[in-house]
């Protein structure tokens, strides 16, 4: 489990254990996409990126043994049976933390809402106006798709797409806790 730290400046109130694992959580994915901006400060607050955590991530994605089977947010048991070199992101949100793990380069389809990183824009849209073009990612030949879940992507397009013999993980994390799983998924 990746554990961020905080760096915010300190409140003059103790912070609840909740409030901290928000500043943890938001630290840590500024961290890993190399920018953080201060809603009220616009341009400012540049960090680095923490160069540690996306290579703990990305060992521990190599390092499993194929093939997987893990368990998405639906409940669903989702097996992958080789590691996922044409992956397809139905979310902006999952677009952006593939890229942040070092995954980018495996990305062959996104969504037209994409726009970070830079890199996303260069990519075959496969969702448009929420529309999951399923013909589409069986032509780019994905291995794995990862959804949006509470129907952010249409349950119908999720079955179809399984149905096809394409294994999608379904991610949509109720709180802190359930975004690092996600990740680690």
């Amino acid at each position: 489990r990746i554990v961020p730290m905080a760096t915010a400046s300190r409140p003059t109130a103790p912070l609840s254990e909740r409030d901290l694992d928000n500043v943890c959580f938001l630290d840590w994915l500024a961290r890993l996409s190399g920018y953080w901006q201060h809603p009220g400060h616009p341009g400012t607050g540049r960090v680095e990126l923490d160069r540690g955590a996306v290579l703990r991530v990305t060992n521990a994605m190599d390092d499993e043994p194929y093939p997987l089977t893990l368990t998405d947010d639906e409940g669903t048991a989702v097996t992958i049976g080789a590691r996922p070199t044409k992956i397809v992101s139905l979310t902006p949100a999952t677009t952006e933390i593939l890229f942040a793990v070092g995954a980018g380069p495996r990305v062959i389809g996104v969504t037209d809402a994409d726009d970070y990183p830079p890199a996303a824009k260069q990519i075959t849209q496969v969702v448009k106006l929420g529309t999951v073009d399923v013909e589409k990612i069986v032509g780019l030949g994905a291995d794995l798709g990862i959804a949006g879940g509470n129907s952010f992507n249409s349950p119908d397009s999720i079955a179809k797409i399984r149905s096809l013999g394409i294994p999608v993980i379904v991610v949509y994390a109720p709180d802190v806790a359930g975004v690092f799983r996600d990740i680690e998924l």
